[in-house]
């Protein structure tokens, strides 16, 4: 069983080497550069984009129980917690399979089947680094702990939706603005010469 929280690792080394955190004018910059304004509440940290209350589940549960929990909360992982401590992930592909995976379930714990090879975030955590760390590591739910605390889960779900959304704010940056009021004003008529 191996938790490996990012952000300890990544306060590690000397401070020549550490990389400055991105600021909203920055943000500002590098969407003027490719010609849009980006929002002024773009979220750039996990914390930005975390849903409270993660679904979560013991590892002496029975991998049955836990595979009904998230068909009915919706959700395609759990963490694992033993003593209010992140012991393992479990996800729908441990559960399922051949027959929609009963087979697999059948007499099983959740300390069975699930991921104890967990690496944890923080909710400061660059959103950019917790998805290169999605896709290095293959996983697509990171538990986010604060103060030794599990506080959310990170899920390539959230991801996706944050991705929508930005793209939808973006296109909306770069929609050509319609026509002023006074531009719409209809021109005022000339009116002729009188007859004497």
């Amino acid at each position: 069983m191996a938790v490996a929280p990012v952000e300890r690792a990544a306060s590690g080394g000397s401070p020549r080497g550490r990389r400055r955190a991105p600021s909203s004018s920055d943000a500002g910059s590098r969407s003027r550069k490719f010609g849009a304004t980006a929002p002024a509440t773009s979220p750039t940290r996990v914390g930005d984009v975390l849903r409270a209350g993660p679904a979560t589940a013991a590892p002496d549960e029975s991998a049955t129980g836990a595979w009904e929990r998230m068909r009915e909360l919706g959700v395609e992982h759990l963490v694992v917690l033993h003593q209010g401590e992140v012991v393992g992930v479990l996800s729908a592909h441990h559960l399922s399979g051949p027959f929609g995976g009963v087979h697999r379930r059948m007499g099983r714990r959740v300390a069975d089947l699930m991921t104890t090879d967990v690496v944890t975030v923080s909710p400061s955590t660059d959103l950019r680094r917790a998805a290169r760390l999605m896709r290095s590591r293959r996983v697509g739910c990171l538990p986010v702990v604060a103060r030794g605390r599990l506080v959310g889960a990170l899920t390539t779900a959230d991801l996706l939706a944050l991705l929508e959304r930005l793209l939808r704010l973006l296109k909306e940056a770069r929609r050509p603005a319609g026509p002023s009021r006074a531009s719409r004003a209809p021109a005022p008529r000339r009116r002729g010469r009188q007859r004497a």
